[in-house]
């Protein structure tokens, strides 16, 4: 769908106009404000943000058989927390200082096993 609400042959336009309805009301402003300023909050208090997933709408055990393959070997809990935690999957570029510190817990944990 386009922004401009304008069906691409693929969807219902009944859906689409009860969907562009429901978008102008106050409950779905109001829940959509909530979600933003919970995205949002990471600035205020990391502690309690949500880490953001660089993974897109590709699914963890896709990204996870991909790093297999490029790896050659099973991958480790963190290959795969680097690859979706990371900017462009480049291992080092963080989303979030959330995802910073879990990275460090993660190792830290495996360290002593």
């Amino acid at each position: 769908m386009h922004k401009e609400g304008v069906c691409l042959g693929f969807c219902n336009q009944e859906a689409l106009k009860s969907s562009q309805a429901y978008q102008e009301t106050d409950a779905f402003k109001n829940r959509s404000e909530k979600a933003s300023k919970n995205m949002r909050i990471e600035n205020e208090r990391p502690e309690t943000s949500v880490s953001i997933h660089s993974g897109g709408s590709t699914s963890f055990e896709t990204h996870n058989k991909r790093l297999e393959i490029k790896f050659g070997r099973p991958t480790k809990v963190n290959d795969l927390y680097l690859h979706t935690h990371t900017k462009k999957h480049d291992g080092k570029t963080f989303t979030d200082a959330r995802s910073v510190d879990v990275h460090l817990s993660i190792q830290y944990i495996f360290r002593l096993f």
